[in-house]
């Protein structure tokens, strides 16, 4: 096998080396098929099918979630999220498949111009069809709690 050397420039080597783990972890694990993730969204409680939800959604739209907006839009504390995403990565690490949902450190610029660091929830475009897919099967196949009969 040959190596190749890349300059990287001092402040950007944690970032890069972050970068080739990811790359490597994700070659080494199986991607999802849409069974699968039908049979975890199916099995999943409210709160991780919601996470799973809201981070297709923003995928699909092309958008940029971070996780303050994803606890947000599930009118949640920050701190909560962590509980409700720790079945999903379990669940991925169980079934030797890359991650659902992964943590990507961006920056964003601010309405006044100021750039600060922010981690984006991503989803991969292909997972995030699959995710809404499993959404609708799940629609189908259990009725809005309203809509049950009451015996």
């Amino acid at each position: 096998m040959q190596y190749v050397m890349v300059p990287v420039p001092e402040e950007h080597v944690v970032e890069v080396m972050q970068h080739v783990v990811r790359l490597i972890n994700k070659t080494s694990r199986e991607p999802w098929d849409r069974a699968a993730i039908e049979d975890l969204f199916l099995e999943a409680d409210e709160g991780v099918r919601s996470l799973l939800s809201v981070v297709a959604s923003a995928t699909l739209k092309g958008e940029d979630i971070t996780a303050s907006e994803a606890a947000r839009a599930l009118e949640l504390q920050l701190r909560d999220l962590g509980p409700i995403q720790a079945p999903i990565t379990e669940a991925a690490n169980d079934a030797n498949r890359v991650p659902l949902i992964e943590m990507v450190q961006s920056e964003r610029t601010g309405p006044a111009g100021r750039v600060r660091q922010v981690r984006n929830m991503t989803m991969e475009r292909e997972v995030a069809e699959m995710v809404r897919a499993a959404e609708l099967k799940a629609l189908e196949q259990e009725p809005h709690p309203l809509d049950r009969d009451v015996g």
